[in-house]
């Protein structure tokens, strides 16, 4: 069903004997009910009748997102020491076997199943967090004909070569790529993956069957508490909250070109530093910080800021420890480039000339 059926009609017979298959055969309802079913329930549903089959293969927007960090399929799980004779079910170990697919092995056999049922062409966001993911295989998705993504998350990912993803991407962006390419329009990479849903606990009495009216109604009931609950505990984006470095791991120097290149065509869940230290920042030759009294040495106190100012933008940690500062004298916050006057101590305030006359008007 690759477009919405005008009416009741239009529907083949097998949905119009169903109220909840009509339902669901509206595209808008459809499309806000699928992100809530794993691909597991949803080939499951699929499973239970030619029409739910039907509704389910022919519907673009039911595997519009894929998570696959769950899938049991999709983990690699291989001990350092070899066994022997140890088979995938998704790739043979033989003689002719490369290092990506050894390792990018269990994605590419889902992958190659759901190409082969015809729903792969439908994904649009694609959720690796976790997985074995090598940077051919994000190249492969880039370029590769039968994907359609736009959104995709590797955060977190095992085995995957960044140096060689950065040329993949700054490749993906070159100014002589052909027209409507790359397709890929977000990459989450640098964060730390979702964490795991808290499993509920379990009670004292004893709890009805799954399978029971009663059963049904009591897990969707704690569904529904366990998502209330998350979204009360939740306050702020983390990201806004944290001060200092936001990542724990070292962040290779490349990825910084490789941003730059693929400035308006992809975004990233992170931004270049906007301070004076880097060549691709506005604020480059504008100020040179090496040349201020006010940079930071080892006979100098740095002080204690965690955050830019206002006018500097998003900085990175190096630049706020170079150009933010604290007055000893007021003990306020400064930044040595746009409050001129100040020094390496006291803010531009503290070392005026009439500083003694405005303290007797104010006191």
């Amino acid at each position: 069903m690759t477009q919405a059926y005008g009416s009741t009609s239009n529907l083949p017979i097998e949905i119009q004997h169903c109220a909840l298959l009509q339902l669901l055969a509206n595209s808008l309802v459809l499309a806000q009910t699928a992100p809530y079913l794993s691909c597991f329930d949803v080939l499951n549903l699929a499973a239970t009748s030619r029409a739910f089959r039907f509704l389910i293969f022919h519907s673009p927007n039911v595997f519009r997102r894929l998570e696959l960090s769950n899938v049991k399929t999709a983990q690699f799980d291989v001990d350092g020491v070899d066994h022997g004779g140890e088979v995938w079910r998704n790739v043979q170990l033989d003689e002719t076997l490369t290092e990506d697919d050894f390792y990018s092995g269990p994605l590419r056999g889902i992958f190659q199943n759901l190409r082969r049922i015809d729903v792969l062409k439908d994904v649009q966001v694609l959720s690796l967090d976790g997985l074995s993911v090598t940077a051919e295989l994000v190249h492969e998705i880039l370029t590769d004909p039968s994907f359609s993504v736009r959104i995709l998350s590797i955060r977190g990912v095992k085995n995957l070569n960044e140096r060689r993803l950065c040329s993949t991407l700054r490749y993906a962006c070159r100014e002589s790529r052909p027209e409507g390419t790359p397709r890929l329009k977000g990459l989450y990479v640098f964060g730390p993956k979702d964490p795991a849903p808290a499993s509920a606990s379990s009670g004292g009495s004893r709890s009805p069957s799954p399978t029971s009216p009663a059963g049904v109604a009591a897990a969707w009931n704690a569904r529904s508490q366990n998502a209330l609950t998350a979204a009360l505990a939740e306050e702020s984006e983390a990201w806004y909250e944290r001060r200092g470095g936001q990542f724990a791991n070292r962040i290779d120097p490349e990825w910084a070109s490789t941003l730059v290149a693929c400035a308006g065509i992809i975004a990233f869940d992170s931004v270049l530093c906007a301070g004076p230290r880097h060549f691709n920042s506005p604020a480059w030759g504008a100020f040179h910080i090496e040349n201020s009294s006010a940079a930071p040495s080892s006979s100098i106190p740095k002080g204690h800021v965690s955050r830019s100012c206002w006018e500097c933008g998003m900085n990175c940690k190096e630049c706020i420890e170079y150009t933010q500062r604290v007055c000893r004298r007021c003990g306020g916050g400064y930044c040595i480039i746009h409050n001129e006057g100040s020094n390496m101590f006291a803010c531009d305030w503290c070392v005026g000339k009439n500083r003694a006359i405005r303290n007797r008007d104010l006191y």
